[in-house]
């Protein structure tokens, strides 16, 4: 078993589902994911949702294996916890020093308090990570190694046995939330959208909507990324684009101004009206179609703009109603 920060407190039972689940994710790194990160030219390479039935089968095993293995509970924190604080160290040395597994270590910590410590640890990482300069094309194979036991284990302790307390729960999600992220970065979305999914099923626990929506649309973004071929991804770039795949609606505004400013300018330019004048129609125009008695002076050109804006706004105001009222009502 590798060493890991307060090795000799850990219970010989959880050493041993350790090393169990290290070796499964050794195997299941070197005969499926190496391969599958190495960019390659020819048309052999496979599809990363065919790696993931691999990967649940492992899960299973490893399943299996802790039911049997009598692991001692140990209170608020997670089994793992050990293997989660592995992968934040070895990316970034700094958080062995920040004390995360100190977190849920004191039973007096509340749900809320975890969450704000969590998230105020997120952003000093991420303040550290942004000084590091490395190159896009870089592969870390030892970092996609532990992240992968990591997902492997975060995933036995999710469909294990036992329930997971509130604080727990959080902690795991998190723990998927930050392992997704890290998925993105090693060329794996598929793994990525898995655990996103699972994020936010846990999030949905605590009624932590933002999370919600947040690991969602990660979770759409990773899908889009592990669709092939790339040209099916086009429509998930463009409600990406216009929306935020619908959850974050008030970008829609955003496209609306700058419809109405180009409707204004190109129906000024094809009539006689000054621009204010033509500003005016425009912006009445989009919000309620003009009949013909109001379309004195104006031409041909005007008013086929007119149509065509009258037809973009119902459908650009419908939509963003819509989901404006699917979030403030999570319909």
């Amino acid at each position: 078993m590798t060493e890991y920060d307060g090795q000799g407190d850990l219970p010989q039972e959880v050493q041993s589902i350790t090393t169990f689940i290290e070796r499964l994710a050794d195997k299941y790194y070197t005969e499926q994911i190496a391969e599958f990160v190495t960019p390659r030219a020819d048309s052999t390479r496979r599809i990363e949702r065919q790696l993931l039935a691999e990967f649940h089968r492992h899960v299973e095993d490893s399943v299996i294996e802790y039911q049997i293995s009598k692991v001692p509970p140990r209170g608020d924190e997670l089994i793992f916890a050990h293997i989660y604080d592995k992968v934040d160290t070895h990316q970034n040395p700094a958080l062995a020093r920040w004390g995360i597994r100190s977190l849920l270590r004191r039973g007096s910590d509340t749900i809320q308090a975890v969450r704000r410590r969590m998230r105020r640890l997120l952003t000093r990482r991420q303040a550290e990570n942004a000084e590091i300069p490395r190159e896009a094309s870089a592969i870390d194979t030892d970092a996609i190694r532990w992240i992968v036991t990591a997902l492997l284990a975060v995933e036995t302790e999710f469909r294990g046995p036992r329930r997971l307390s509130g604080t727990q729960s959080i902690r795991t999600a998190e723990i998927y939330e930050s392992l997704g992220s890290r998925l993105i970065d090693s060329r794996l979305p598929a793994h990525a959208a898995l655990a996103f999914k699972r994020a936010t099923s846990l999030f949905a626990l605590d009624e932590d909507f933002d999370a919600q929506d947040r690991c969602r649309l990660a979770r759409a973004r990773a899908k889009r990324l592990a669709t092939l071929p790339a040209w099916r991804r086009v429509p998930g770039q463009i409600s990406d684009l216009l929306c935020g795949y619908g959850f974050r609606p008030f970008r829609m505004l955003g496209w609306i101004a700058v419809q109405l400013a180009i409707f204004s300018l190109v129906l000024w330019s094809a009539g006689h009206e000054p621009l204010a004048t033509s500003v005016h129609i425009s912006f009445i125009n989009y919000l309620n179609p003009t009949g013909l008695g109001e379309l004195d002076g104006i031409g041909t050109p005007g008013r086929v703009i007119l149509v065509v804006e009258a037809w973009t706004g119902t459908v650009f105001m419908s939509v963003f109603f819509a989901l404006l009222v699917r979030r403030w009502f999570r319909i």
